[in-house]
This record gives structure tokens, C-alpha cells and sequence, in this order.
């Protein structure tokens, strides 16, 4: 019997090079392959004064846990969007929405008027507390709707109620759901931040059960160590770093910090399938994606690969408002629908 992973360790001995350029194999020795442009650089330096001046006028106490209470849900600040149907359904409790290009639409999009059997499973970040932004539901429609994919967004419940001990299974589960139901080559997943965290954790438990996992992985700014040991000690201009602390002991609840669950850099890579993975140094979150290269070099057969920007902020391939995004943005799509080359 073939543990997991064992099918990929014959490439242990030969490189796998980068399906596109502008990403980068994993390494022993990390490092930023490119910068922001200057504007965004400005627009960094400027968030990063303000955060520190906002940070001197609080204290620098750390989050109090007591202030941390659940979260509504979230639901799309609109259900009326140009070229997309929504659709709502429950998944073990949880609400699910599905975002489909609307057949026949009037977007100037050139696949807006056709639809494709892929779907693109969207595990949304917030530090496992907080419900996608607004923003997020504007990217989600712009990726429907300019792929022909449909998106399935899985409202997971966050801390106070939620936890890694039960939520990770729960969304193996549902991977394994649509995996079933579309076929694991038609199926990725885009998981930003804490989003991106339970992403690959819980594909790592899809992996141990030896089941199929999804496609393709899209990790942005990925959250992977709760225990925030080796959290990059410079000012982050939208990252609070005590209350991350916090509701990363939240979500790890009655685990270790350390457990994979909680903590996906601690848990197998064997057996995964293609990874792509976005970070920036201005980051707090950085030296995860760097443990992650590492760990990655380590380990035979591995197929993740990294785009690591100088001056990037965190979840900047996924902010519309940055030129690098929208650079991007259409590779990010390749790589979702496995048309990478």
C-alpha cells in the first residue's frame, strides 16, 4: 500500500520548474523576487505611519480576549450584481453562496456570456473572526464573472464558536463534497490570510485520509502558525499582531498551537497538489510563506511555487486598488482554472 504523497516522490530527484514566470521554486534560503511600484511603496510608508501613530495613542497593551465576540456570518452587501447569480445553500450549518456567471449578460467580459464546469472554492480570511469584506465579494463577482467559473464561498463560523478541531474537518469535508460532485481536476481552491491557513489544512486532511484533493491551491498572504513565534517584527499597516495572538489561540482552542489543524506549517506536505503562493514584506505574515519554502525544499516532490514582493502588503494580489494586482490577477485565474503553462 502506497502511503500518501507516494506517487510524487519519483520527482524527488529532478527540480520542477515554475509553471509560469514570475513565480519561484521553494528554497532553503528565501528571498523577495521583485518590488511594488513606487506609488505603492508610497501608499505603504503612508499606512505604516498612520498605524504606528495609532498604535502610540492606544498604549502597547496587548488585545484583550474578553473583547472578542462572534461575528455575524456576512452575506454579499448586494445580491443584484451585474453578470453574476447568487445563490445561497447551508452546508452543515454553515451558509454557502455561489456566485455563476449569469448566461447571456451584457458585461463587456468575453467569457460573461459563457459558463464552465469549474469551481473555484473561496475560503475567505479575518484573522478566524471576522466575515469577508466587501471587497472580497467584489473580487469573487470579477472572478465569476471574467472566468466562467463558479465560486462557492463557505461561511465557516469563526471564534468564539469556531474552532480548528472542528471546523478543518468540516471543510475537508465539503472539498471532498464538491470533489465528488464536479471531479477533482474541475475543483481549486483560493484561500486568503487565515483563510488560506484552513485551506491547506485542511487539503493536508484530505491527504492523510487518502482521498482526492482539489486541483490547485491559491494561497494569498497565507496564515499558517498560529503560535506567532516568528511573526516579522517591523510595522504592519493593516495586520494587528496581539490580536492575531489571541484569536490564534482561539481558533487552536483545545490543540496545541502546534497542531496541524491549527497550524499548517507543521503538517505534511507529501501528497499535495500544485500550490502557488503570494506574500510581500510588508507583511507580518511574510515569514510564513518563507517557513513554507523551506519546509518545502525539504520535502520531495513538492509542486508550490512563490511570487514574494518587496513592499507587498498583506493580501495584495488579491487588492484591486494596487497596480500589482491587476497584473496579477489574470495569472492568479490560470492557475485557478489549471490553464497554467
Amino acid at each position: 500500500t502506497k502511503r500518501p504523497g507516494a506517487a510524487h516522490s519519483d520527482a524527488a530527484s529532478r527540480p520542477i520548474p515554475a509553471p509560469e514566470t514570475g513565480m519561484r521554486p521553494p528554497s532553503d534560503n528565501p528571498g523577495f523576487a521583485g518590488r511594488v511600484s513606487l506609488l505603492t511603496l508610497y501608499r505603504v510608508s503612508t499606512m505604516q505611519i498612520i498605524s504606528l501613530l495609532t498604535q502610540w495613542r492606544r498604549g502597547s497593551g496587548d488585545a484583550d480576549d474578553t473583547a472578542i465576540e462572534q461575528q455575524d456570518p456576512g452575506h454579499p452587501a448586494s445580491t443584484q450584481v451585474d453578470g453574476i447569480v447568487m445563490t445561497m445553500s447551508v452546508y452543515r450549518g454553515w451558509n454557502v453562496w455561489q456566485l455563476a456567471p449569469e448566461v447571456g449578460s451584457t458585461s463587456e467580459s468575453p467569457v460573461a456570456s459563457r459558463t464552465t464546469n469549474k469551481i473555484v472554492i473561496a475560503v475567505h480570511g479575518g484573522c478566524y473572526l471576522l466575515p469577508p469584506v466587501p471587497e472580497y465579494w467584489t473580487y469573487y463577482s470579477s472572478l465569476a464573472r471574467e472566468t466562467g467559473a463558479t465560486i462557492v464561498i463557505p461561511l465557516y463560523p469563526g471564534v468564539p464558536l469556531g474552532h480548528a478541531a472542528g471546523v478543518v474537518p468540516n471543510m475537508a469535508d465539503y472539498f471532498s463534497e464538491q470533489i465528488r460532485e464536479h471531479g477533482a481536476e474541475n475543483v481549486s481552491v483560493l484561500g486568503d490570510s487565515a483563510g488560506a491557513g484552513l485551506t491547506l489544512a485542511a487539503t493536508q486532511g484530505l491527504v492523510k485520509r487518502g482521498t482526492p484533493v482539489p486541483a490547485s491551491l491559491v494561497l494569498v498572504s497565507p496564515w499558517l502558525d498560529v503560535t506567532m513565534t516568528d511573526a516579522a517584527p517591523h510595522v504592519d499597516p493593516i495586520l494587528d499582531v496581539s490580536l492575531l495572538r489571541i484569536t490564534g489561540r482561539m481558533w487552536a482552542g483545545d490543540l496545541d498551537t502546534r497542531d496541524p489543524q491549527a497550524s499548517p506549517l507543521f503538517g505534511s506536505l507529501e501528497g499535495l497538489p500544485p500550490i502557488y503562493v503570494y506574500s510581500g514584506s510588508a507583511d507580518l505574515l511574510y515569514h510564513d510563506a518563507f517557513a513554507l519554502s523551506r519546509k518545502a525544499a525539504q520535502t520531495p516532490g513538492t509542486r508550490i511555487w512563490f511570487d514574494m514582493r518587496w513592499g507587498g502588503t498583506h493580501n495584495w494580489a488579491m487588492n484591486a486598488s494596487l497596480a500589482e494586482c491587476a497584473t496579477i490577477t489574470p495569472r492568479i485565474r490560470r492557475q485557478l482554472l489549471n490553464t497554467a503553462s
